[in-house]
């Protein structure tokens, strides 16, 4: 009986899968590849998530609308997208605002999802440095781990630093200070492509679109025991982490996790944390057969030896 039961459930699951699968099927062929993007990434969403949460055969109904309105919603975002409206949604109590769906999809199943940045402090005000904060979300996770966090982001686009103001007012966070600015290992002004979009970055990629920042140095800002520092920077963390190195700084960073993006100079790095008493682990989810010159980034994640 017991294993009857369970058929029943996998052959529930499945028909409630291709339902919607059929749905999308039908609204992708009248939406413009965006659209047919979004919902593609949405039921995978859907399908990960009932298959890390096992639901109850009981429960496929409630689920079936819940996805359904999933699906209009996206639908809704992407068409209203076109008018620059701005969208809110709730997160663990918090309320967040964001222009782009896709954008904002990326990085919820990257945070919230994945656990990308989730690490365990004894401490109930860690000193958290985010950079690369984006709209915020990063920043709103650590917040959820730890209330009594404080946080120095860094966060260079005008536009994702506006949202994250904005972000910052509407949630009443405190202990947060935003800093507009690039990091690099030198000050001075350059050009960052894609501003606005979670693939911004100082190296010229999909189109001509940019907005001149200005540049910083982290290492100016690390004058005390750092507990996490989350680096997502689109390509400049070699020279970033250089200059760590060369300051002497990496000795205050208790445990890290860098999004790593070049095609070279990652044995720069891990040559540093070797020299600076750190272990560290990598992931990466390219398999083989591999590809020259794909762009494949992944994450390291580094901490201190005891």
């Amino acid at each position: 009986m017991v294993h009857n039961n369970c058929s029943s459930k996998n052959i529930g699951l499945s028909i409630v899968v291709l339902v919607f699968l059929s749905i999308a099927l039908f609204i992708n062929s009248k939406m413009k590849n965006n659209w047919k993007y979004a919902t593609k990434t949405t039921l995978a969403f859907v399908r990960r998530q009932i298959q890390s949460n096992p639901i109850n055969i009981k429960n496929y109904p409630s689920r079936s609308k819940q996805l359904l309105t999933n699906l209009n919603a996206i639908y809704n975002f992407n068409n209203k997208a076109k008018k620059n409206v701005l969208f809110s949604v709730k997160i663990a109590g918090f309320n967040l605002s964001f222009k782009s769906y896709i954008s904002f999809q990326n990085l919820y199943n990257e945070i919230f999802i994945h656990n990308e940045y989730l690490f365990h402090s004894n401490k109930k005000n860690p000193f958290i440095i985010d950079c690369g904060s984006n709209i915020g979300m990063s920043s709103l996770f650590f917040k959820i781990l730890y209330p009594e966090a404080k946080i120095l982001a860094f966060e260079p686009s005008k536009a994702n630093y506006e949202l994250f103001e904005k972000n910052m007012i509407n949630n009443n966070f405190k202990d947060i200070t935003l800093i507009k600015k690039a990091l690099l290992n030198k000050i001075k002004k350059i050009k960052l492509y894609n501003p606005g979009s979670i693939l911004s970055s100082i190296n010229k990629k999909n189109g001509n679109r940019f907005e001149i920042v200005e540049t910083t140095l982290l290492s100016d800002y690390i004058n005390q025991k750092v507990d996490f520092l989350k680096m997502d920077i689109e390509g400049a963390e070699t020279l970033v982490f250089e200059d760590l190195e060369n300051k002497g700084k990496l000795k205050f960073i208790n445990e890290m996790i860098i999004e790593y993006h070049l095609k070279s100079g990652l044995s720069k790095i891990l040559k540093a944390l070797e020299s600076n008493n750190f272990y560290y682990q990598i992931s990466n989810n390219t398999k083989p057969p591999f590809e020259k010159n794909k762009f494949q980034p992944f994450l390291i994640h580094a901490y201190q030896k005891y």
